[in-house]
């Protein structure tokens, strides 16, 4: 059996081919992208304020959807985070505009008159704004 003596295969035969079919799935994925719906940037990429937050006992995420919608954030995010016996929600909120601190402080008063008390200790609050993510690409592309 001589398998690996004289082998001559003709790669560049099929190169047309496999030329068009590269072409045809990176236009569908561009189609894809613009047309069937937007990318889902996460806070790194599109600013805003991350809080994850630990209760006591586990909260209805449609009840603190609706207590976050009425702070005035609409476009929040939430969702249970972690183990389900950790009690955990992420909520995330888009970048407030004219303001790079963010909107943890509205959403953590409004959460705190509902579920005084329930909240434990664990709260983790993440921010970034447009200056946060200019100094990080900044410092990492000095040129």
């Amino acid at each position: 059996m001589d398998i690996l003596r004289n082998t001559n295969f003709d790669f560049m035969k099929y190169r047309k081919f496999w030329l068009a079919l590269s072409f045809v799935v990176m236009a569908a994925g561009i189609v894809a992208v613009f047309f069937l719906g937007r990318l889902n940037m996460g806070l790194d990429f599109a600013g805003g304020t991350q809080l994850t937050l630990k209760f006591a006992q586990a909260p209805d995420v449609q009840e603190l959807r609706g207590l976050v919608e009425n702070a005035g954030f609409r476009e929040a995010q939430i969702q249970r985070f972690g183990a389900a016996e950790d009690h955990e929600v992420m909520i995330r909120t888009p970048l407030v505009e004219g303001s790079e601190e963010g909107s943890a402080a509205p959403v953590l008063a409004t959460l705190a008159g509902r579920y005084s008390g329930a909240l434990a200790a664990g709260t983790d609050l993440n921010r970034v704004g447009a200056a946060t993510i200019a100094g990080l690409l900044a410092a990492a592309d000095p040129d």
